[in-house]
């Protein structure tokens, strides 16, 4: 077991009522820890403590793999095809979107990536009206009527576009990649994968109510930051502390009543109890713990909101992964919440 180091100014009252109050800095906290893995060190130095106060061996600890979307078989969501031919081409020298037409005439383009295609597409969007404006204006209706139609259709097909090349694309599957081990998570986890999908989720908001900018055309760059792992991590951090805190629990409820409260009083044993769960659990767990719900909250906002706005096209396999996610991810709230009740009931007699 690794050792834990035990600043921390994180507390919580044990004698009735109960009180928690949770003052914490990660930075603090590694001070002189000389580099030790932070989350599952502190838990299991919680654990290992509990077990020696209370003279109770460690209970098994639950094992609950997180989901990984590869597991999933997400796929793409087919998309009918469509092409101006190269004739049409020719009757559009008088508008920018002869340059788009052009490059979707290109054997590249027909095997370009979904996040390629979708730049073609929004590349199209943009310019089409004022294509069809200035055709309109110089009399070719008809070749406006086809441009005109086009665009349409590709906006019909935008969110499932938006989705086979987000959710479906490399990096969605690389931002919920289980990491081996959790490491000194979330001390050295940046903003940027939640900056990024801030981003991405404000611009999706925008492309789905028609309103297109040239600088859109910089999504492969937006996607690229989202490779890092983070919800990965989260869901593993999720995962493990479920099972060092219903390991925890455990140890706490097989305890004999009468070894921590006689003829209403408190035993040496119930005393050093409540300084085990003071020091290690709310000065040093329960600040890895917020400092992990807050990676929480920056993290799945944007990727919530994107969601949301893909909601009519999210397949079932997406769905079957996103119930997944969320029911690891609830672990971060109902977890802690458990153990707070199993603590809490240590009290009850004294």
């Amino acid at each position: 077991m690794a050792a834990a180091c035990t600043s921390g100014t994180g507390a919580i009252e044990l004698n009735r009522p109960i009180t928690m109050v949770v003052v914490f800095s990660i930075a603090t906290l590694l001070a002189g820890c000389g580099g030790a893995p932070l989350g599952e060190s502190l838990l299991d130095n919680y654990v290992d403590r509990l077990s020696k106060t209370l003279s109770v061996e460690q209970p098994e600890r639950p094992t609950i793999n997180p989901p990984r979307i590869t597991e999933f078989d997400i796929a793409s969501i087919p998309i009918e095809t469509q092409s101006i031919g190269l004739i049409d081409l020719l009757s559009v020298t008088d508008c920018e979107l002869k340059i788009n037409i052009a490059r979707r005439n290109t054997l590249l383009a027909k095997n370009a990536s979904p996040s390629q295609q979708l730049l073609l597409d929004l590349e199209f969007l943009r310019l089409a009206p004022a294509c069809i404006d200035v055709l309109t204006s110089s009399g070719d209706n008809k070749l406006a009527q086809v441009i005109e139609q086009a665009h349409e259709v590709k906006q019909q097909q935008l969110p499932a576009r938006i989705f086979n090349a987000l959710i479906v694309g490399p990096e969605w599957q690389a931002l919920w990649s289980i990491p081996p081990s959790l490491g000194d998570y979330p001390e050295h986890s940046s903003d940027d994968e939640a900056q990024a999908l801030n981003a991405l989720s404000r611009r999706i908001e925008r492309w789905l109510s028609g309103d297109w900018d040239e600088d859109d055309e910089t999504i492969e760059l937006a996607l690229s930051e989202l490779r890092t792992g983070a919800g990965g991590s989260l869901l593993l951090a999720a995962n493990t502390q479920y099972a060092f805190l219903a390991q925890a629990s455990n140890l706490l409820e097989v305890t004999p009543k009468n070894d921590l409260c006689r003829r209403g009083e408190a035993t040496q044993t119930s005393i050093i109890l409540n300084t085990v769960i003071q020091k290690y659990f709310a000065g040093e767990v329960q600040g890895w713990l917020s400092a992990v719900n807050q990676r929480h909250y920056a993290l799945l906002r944007g990727v919530e909101s994107i969601e949301s706005s893909l909601n009519d096209v999210l397949t079932p396999d997406y769905m079957e992964w996103q119930d997944a996610r969320e029911r690891i991810a609830e672990y971060l709230f109902s977890a802690p919440r458990s153990h707070v009740g199993a603590i809490k009931a240590t009290q009850g007699p004294c």
